[in-house]
């Protein structure tokens, strides 16, 4: 513009000293549910190689519901800000699943898929991290089904050691006598690893 005359070199130095400070708006696709998408996209490439969707013609169904996929997407969104107030934790993730069928019916791999600087477009789920609690349901139902426990079976919340190892529960307090049930539902970390051990 300054050389075709149309602006005054102060306002050319203007514009420029001021736009030393524009940024661009980052690049943002709208993608509905993207750690479920990609997962799938992920499932069909290692199953028909990278290049299928150049092939054309494919029709994809999956087994998400939109209503449980929406109100997932909400509760992780609730349960980060929480994470991050109480314990400074920022990420968290949802999968649900039909028990009969396997299908998955919600998959929520971060709170934020496009937050780059929080690893958000890493899927949780699937991704190579430590379980954490999400392994504790895993644990009981295999203790339940090799040891006559059921939900209200007694079982004791304390500081106990495990040879060398002395774990202790994410609040460090321990909530003594209470039932498997309670134990699972409270994420309790001592009472998960008694179970581990009868597993």
């Amino acid at each position: 513009m300054l050389e075709d005359a149309k602006i005054k070199p102060a306002e050319y130095q203007s514009a420029f000293v001021q736009g030393l400070d524009f940024q661009f708006q980052a690049y943002k696709e709208n993608i509905k549910y993207p750690h479920f998408v990609f997962y799938v996209k992920d499932y069909l490439e290692n199953k028909y190689g990278k290049d299928f969707e150049a092939q054309g013609g494919l029709k994809i169904y999956t087994t998400i519901d939109p209503i449980l996929q929406d109100k997932a997407g909400e509760l992780i969104k609730k349960q980060v800000a929480i994470n991050t107030t109480k314990y400074g934790a920022r990420s968290a993730a949802l999968v649900s699943m039909d028990n009969k069928t396997g299908q998955i019916l919600a998959m929520v791999g971060g709170a934020d898929y496009f937050n780059n600087e929080e690893g958000g477009n890493v899927n949780i789920i699937t991704s190579m991290r430590q379980p954490g609690s999400s392994f504790k349901p895993i644990v009981y139902s295999l203790a339940i089904s090799k040891n006559p426990i059921g939900p209200d079976t007694p079982i004791f919340d304390l500081k106990t050691k495990f040879g060398d190892w002395e774990p202790n529960n994410y609040d460090e307090k321990f909530l003594g006598k209470m039932t498997v049930k309670k134990a699972l539902d409270y994420s309790r970390n001592i009472p998960a690893i008694k179970m581990f051990y009868l597993a």
